[in-house]
């Protein structure tokens, strides 16, 4: 087994890794623990897919009666249409999972008339503008302990189609 030199230090054992020789010249020389991964300090990948409506398709957004539209759009080459109709909302929805118990920033660009944003399921919020130019909404949320939650856009029935662009959790 090989030996750190000076008075603390370590080794990786011979027999493979995991196992550490903690090396001092005092009571702890020999000493042998398993080493583990330090704690996760920031939370696991995760968010948006498909934000930017880049890919030119809906999936994984789930949008009955929506599109893909190059024009208008926030950045880049495509955004979300949302078609509400006389008597129901439009939406479109994308299940996301977090970390949980965890406090998160749903980002994202609408322009239209009570265009909604928000999240619900492991945490409920939301908001909504009814500008007629691209507006920015923001809403702070904490997930659950699943860490799952749903991310959408609606647009109010009887109202023209709206428009979403740039989904971020931040």
């Amino acid at each position: 087994v090989a030996e750190a030199v000076g008075t603390t230090g370590s080794a990786w054992g011979a027999e493979g890794a995991g196992v550490a020789t903690i090396a001092s010249p005092a009571a702890l020389h020999g000493l042998r623990a398993p080493l583990s991964k330090p704690p996760l300090t920031t939370p696991p990948a995760g968010g948006v897919v498909n934000g930017g409506f880049e890919s030119g398709a809906l999936s994984p957004w789930s949008a009955a009666g929506d599109a893909i539209v190059a024009t208008p759009a926030h950045s880049g080459t495509h955004a979300l249409q949302v078609v509400p109709t006389a008597s129901a909302t439009g939406e479109a929805a994308q299940n996301v999972t977090l970390a949980p118990n965890h406090a998160y920033t749903l980002k994202a660009w609408v322009q239209g008339s009570y265009a909604y944003v928000g999240v619900r399921g492991g945490a409920n919020a939301s908001t909504w503008t009814s500008s007629s130019g691209w507006t920015q909404l923001s809403v702070p949320f904490t997930t659950g302990a699943s860490g799952a939650v749903t991310v959408y856009v609606h647009g109010w029935y009887g109202q023209s189609a709206l428009y979403a662009d740039d989904f971020t959790i931040g």
